[in-house]
């Protein structure tokens, strides 16, 4: 039963990324053809609330509460309530934003997403099994929940910001990062590296704790200072700077103790993946990696230059944090968990997801390169437009195959179709 209702959740939350992904293609469809009655601005806000609410915060409450909540807790109506209202505000913002940008109603539903979110976080801690305090991914959950909390103070902040006649002044869109920030940095972040070593734990793989420990203590506390990488574009004064690139250099160095720490269990770590996860993992290990080196160099005023005037290359992080680390990850830990198998359509789904994934971010860096040198890649809004199709193509295939193939299930447990079925589709 706790297999099957986060199957169910689980489905609905891919279907949900793959209407963010049509919503994208959308975007880039405004640059090739002559679209009318849409409002470019309006759908981009719809979008990238959805690609939030609907995707990334209901797909990490399904992931977490399957893996930290014990199985007479999960099944609590407070865990099924947070899910429905969570789809309703997403769907609601969804709908809502393309159609009058940030005016009463979209406003609304976006106050009442985040105190869904409250409603998570409280719940979620109220249920966390005190015998686990100790363990390193309980540490990592109960920073990725209080991240997702402070998050909060960025768009509860824009009304006083409103009030004091600051809406033409680079508080505004600071108080946007500010969310931001600590949503890809503090909540999706540490969210997957709690599942991570929650897995480890589980399957009795001895990562070394020293190491480990100082590696989340490292990128703990220097994801505070790390905001300010997001401020540097309104010229701050230089001990700003000086802290940033401490937040910066500190967040890159984090990488070695991590290291340290699972070289001892490289092998057995290898060894218990799933083929198609032992590609992923190096994948995500990569893009993590240079995450965070992004992020050190973005320290530097030179590069605040440049990414102040290359919007591109600011797509091309956000996408490789959400699309690349994040979305990779939660693939990989749900068909490591059984709740998504791959046949074979889905399989090719999940590697036509990455084809358009890196083709996509090659376009972008390559774009943003090009620039520099003022030169231009030949039809590049068209070749985006193309390769951005693979997104949707790749995810709809991964849905088709993950959970409409009986034969996935077979001798396991039923089909998606025939649980709706018998459940009388009660979520």
């Amino acid at each position: 039963m706790l297999k099957l209702r986060t199957q169910k959740w689980f489905f609905f939350t891919c279907c949900n990324l793959l209407i963010v992904s049509l919503a994208g293609l959308s975007l880039r469809a405004f640059h090739c053809f002559d679209i009318r009655g849409i409002n470019y601005l309006y759908l981009l806000q719809g979008h990238s609330h959805f690609a939030f609410a609907g995707w990334g915060f209901l797909v990490l409450f399904i992931a977490l509460t399957y893996t930290f909540i014990p199985a007479e807790k999960f099944f609590n109506k407070h865990y099924t309530l947070i899910f429905i209202s969570g789809e309703i505000t997403a769907w609601s913002m969804l709908i809502s934003f393309p159609m009058e940008g940030y005016a009463t109603t979209s406003t609304t539903f976006a106050a009442l997403y985040i105190f869904v979110t409250y409603w998570f976080s409280w719940r979620f801690l109220k249920d966390l099994p005190a015998e686990n305090k100790n363990l390193l991914s309980t540490k990592f959950v109960k920073a990725a929940v209080f991240f997702l909390v402070i998050s909060s103070i960025g768009p509860f902040s824009m009304g006083p910001i409103m009030a004091m006649g600051l809406k033409n002044t680079p508080v505004v869109p600071n108080a946007i990062y500010f969310y931001l920030h600590f949503q890809y940095n503090g909540w999706f972040m540490f969210g997957i590296l709690a599942l991570f070593f929650r897995w480890l734990e589980k399957k009795d793989i001895c990562y070394r704790p020293k190491p480990a420990l100082s590696f989340y203590r490292l990128l703990f506390f220097s994801c505070f200072p790390a905001y300010l990488l997001s401020v540097l574009w309104s010229k701050p004064g230089t001990i700003i700077f000086f802290i940033a690139a401490a937040a910066g250099t500190v967040q890159l160095f984090s990488l070695i103790p991590l290291i340290r720490s699972l070289k001892v269990c490289r092998h057995k770590l290898f060894r218990l993946l799933k083929n198609n996860n032992k590609v992923l993992g190096i994948i995500i290990s990569i893009l993590f990696s240079l995450k965070m080196l992004m992020q050190f160099l973005s320290s530097f005023p030179y590069f605040v230059r440049w990414l102040t005037s290359a919007r591109n290359l600011v797509i091309a992080y956000l996408h490789l944090v959400l699309l690349g680390v994040f979305t990779l990850f939660i693939f990989a830990f749900f068909t490591e968990e059984r709740i998504l198998e791959l046949n074979n359509l889905a399989k090719k789904g999940l590697w036509i997801f990455l084809s358009g994934l890196f083709i996509t971010e090659i376009l972008l860096f390559a774009q943003v390169v090009l620039n520099y040198f003022n030169t231009l890649i030949p039809h590049f809004d068209t070749l985006m437009f193309y390769s951005t199709i693979l997104l949707p193509l790749g995810i709809g295939s991964m849905i088709a195959g993950g959970f409409f193939k009986k034969s996935i299930f077979a001798g396991r447990s039923p089909s998606l179709e025939n649980s709706f079925e018998n459940a009388g589709m009660n979520i």
